[in-house]
């Protein structure tokens, strides 16, 4: 399951050698380098997931306020007679 959500995280399949059971040894996070191109969080699988998710809970409240908000509808009917004397 763990695996799974750091293939998910990483974008593409993380190798054994990288897992390891004692997380004793790890050392600090790495500073993000100023002038990172910001399209790299673009291909993220799971910020495109949040992105799609957003856009259908948006698409969805659209269409639910459609169905509350009241529907007028105008009609005319407009037609010329002739008497004939």
């Amino acid at each position: 399951m763990d695996e799974n959500a750091l293939n998910l995280l990483a974008g593409a399949p993380v190798t054994s050698n990288l897992l390891a059971d004692d997380l004793s040894n790890v050392g600090d996070l790495k500073e993000i380098a100023p002038g990172l191109p910001s399209d790299l969080l673009l291909r993220r699988p799971d910020i495109l997931a949040a992105e799609h998710q957003l856009k259908a809970g948006q698409r969805e409240y659209q269409c639910g306020a459609r169905g509350v908000l009241p529907r007028v509808a105008l009609t005319a009917a407009a037609g010329v007679t002739q008497a004939t004397t």
